[in-house]
């Protein structure tokens, strides 16, 4: 009787085990696969801005200025206030068409270096 038993419940419960472990795995490949999209969609954000700032620079077209208001407004989720503010000015001087002088740069590189720090993904 009790052979019979352990022989009818042991397929049942060796199941339970196995769905139990792969809901389990599958929960952390879910989590994992969402914290990979949103630091990649971080990082596009950052990679449009950095690309709008380079075209903001060369002043040719009014247009491409609000574009990079448009990204740094994006990007604002992300990054700490001290490093929004800062950036905030640096925006606002490229769209309206100031030119960029040496100060600047090394200014907007400071900025760069945090922002690359507050876009790194957590282990």
């Amino acid at each position: 009787m009790i052979l019979v038993l352990g022989t009818v419940l042991s397929p049942i419960i060796v199941t339970l085990i196995n769905r139990g472990f792969d809901v389990w795995l599958s929960s952390i490949h879910e989590k994992q696969t969402s914290r990979k999209e949103y630091y990649q969609h971080k990082l596009q954000i950052f990679e449009q801005y950095l690309h709008d700032v380079a075209e903001a620079s060369r002043g040719t077209v009014k247009h491409e200025n609000l574009k990079i208001v448009d990204s740094y407004y994006l990007m604002l989720p992300y990054i700490s206030t001290d490093t929004a503010n800062a950036l905030n000015k640096f925006t606002i001087d490229l769209a309206n068409g100031k030119k960029l002088n040496e100060k600047d740069l090394l200014y907007f590189n400071q900025l760069l270096l945090e922002i690359k720090r507050e876009l790194k993904p957590y282990k």
